[in-house]
């Protein structure tokens, strides 16, 4: 769990979207080009705890270690991203909607939520490729998934070395508890975390 000095503006969910929902990832290229560059923008002033990639958006859950590190960090993201894609597909402009969204996370429970929120995210893009939507297979293929931090969470897998997971791993006595508790109250029907009732 946090202490006090942990939580002091420390974390937050970072986000965007592509200008007017547009794709921001057209092929898997755009998206490892984008992993990539979460890492190598990487310093000692960010550290990335979860992310997941969509087709026109991503949400990231970072933990800054100076004043002005996520700003730094995520300028640095957007901006060499957007010249990779407009260089890519011939496009000049912005490709983000806006300047990338911030929410503070000031407590555990929120912590854990937006853990959840995030890798979960992966839901609808395993979805639209699968006729599949059961429980047992989305847990499958959200473990292989290469556009989401999951599969780092809840099994031996180390295909990001680049995140900080100690945040969420020590909240848990084990990868299943986790997996438990990302899949808890998900119903197969709906495809959401249903409320406790």
């Amino acid at each position: 769990m946090f202490t006090k000095n942990d939580l002091a503006g420390n974390f937050y969910h970072v986000y965007n979207r592509g200008v007017d929902k547009k794709e921001i990832f057209l092929d898997s290229d755009d998206k490892n080009k984008f992993i990539n560059d979460l890492e190598r923008y990487i310093d000692d002033r960010v550290e990335i705890v979860a992310f997941c990639l969509m087709d026109n958006h991503y949400h990231l859950l970072l933990r800054k270690t100076s004043e002005e590190g996520i700003w730094k960090y995520m300028h640095k993201l957007a901006t060499g991203y957007t010249l990779y894609f407009n260089k890519k597909y011939g496009r000049s402009g912005s490709l983000f909607e806006s300047r990338y969204k911030s929410n503070h996370i000031n407590n555990n429970a929120y912590f854990l939520h937006i853990s959840k929120y995030i890798h979960l995210n992966a839901v609808d893009r395993i979805k639209s490729n699968s006729s599949n939507s059961s429980t047992k297979y989305l847990t499958r293929a959200m473990k292989i998934d290469p556009y989401s931090s999951y599969g780092d969470y809840v099994s031996n897998r180390n295909l990001f070395p680049f995140l900080n997971k100690i945040y969420i791993l020590e909240c848990f006595s084990s990868y299943l508890d986790y997996e438990n508790f990302i899949f808890e109250n998900f119903d197969d029907t709906t495809m959401e975390v249903q409320p406790r009732g």
